[in-house]
């Protein structure tokens, strides 16, 4: 071979590589915002579980300030019987009734943009509360947990609650919904 050949081979390669690195980017995007939804997924899943396994209700709360996801167990087996404010006033310590957590910008330890909404009310917190029964009751701003179904121009909540987790990669940005009915199980929407 000569120098001149192995220059065409060398420069085909970069040209190929050039070509190539727009998909690969677009592919770690999709598979880091599914590893966040099913993140997500996870912890809602354990709130469901552990309501039903120890016999008390569960708060899920998803605090869009802090970009959290916290799971609290209570004291009774009826949502609006606990005192979630104090349940959850502990924190997340080990000796709290701290289930689990997740912050979604933990999630990727690659220092991505990631950010999570609610689709119903963009910028608000929301709770879920699951019982052991396998109903499950949400607020968001209210005193007392609700089954009744919300609608209206912003957005509606049609039997569950949708979660949108967004990473932004440079120019690249997917977006993954998060779908947990009330009385259903969490799962990533397609």
């Amino acid at each position: 071979m000569t120098l001149l050949e192995l220059m065409v081979v060398v420069t085909l390669v970069g040209i190929v590589a050039m070509a190539a690195a727009p998909s690969v980017a677009d592919a770690l995007a999709e598979r880091r915002t599914m590893e966040t939804g099913l993140d997500v997924v996870r912890v809602a899943r354990t709130a469901r579980g552990e309501a039903i396994g120890y016999g008390r209700a569960h708060l899920f709360r998803y605090n869009d300030a802090a970009q959290e996801f916290t799971v609290f167990r209570g004291v009774t087996n009826r949502c609006n019987s606990n005192d979630w404010d104090a349940i959850a006033g502990a924190g997340c310590e080990p000796t709290s009734a701290c289930r689990a957590r997740l912050r979604v910008d933990d999630a990727d330890t690659l220092g991505n943009d990631v950010s999570v909404r609610w689709q119903a009310r963009p910028g608000t917190s929301v709770d879920l509360c699951f019982e052991p029964n396998g109903k499950v009751l949400w607020r968001s701003g209210l005193p007392r947990f609700s089954d009744r179904n919300i609608g209206g121009p912003e957005g509606a909540l049609l039997g569950g609650v949708v979660f949108e987790v967004r990473r932004n990669e440079g120019t690249n940005g997917v977006t993954r919904r998060i779908a947990i009915p009330l009385g259903g199980d969490a799962r990533v929407l397609r």
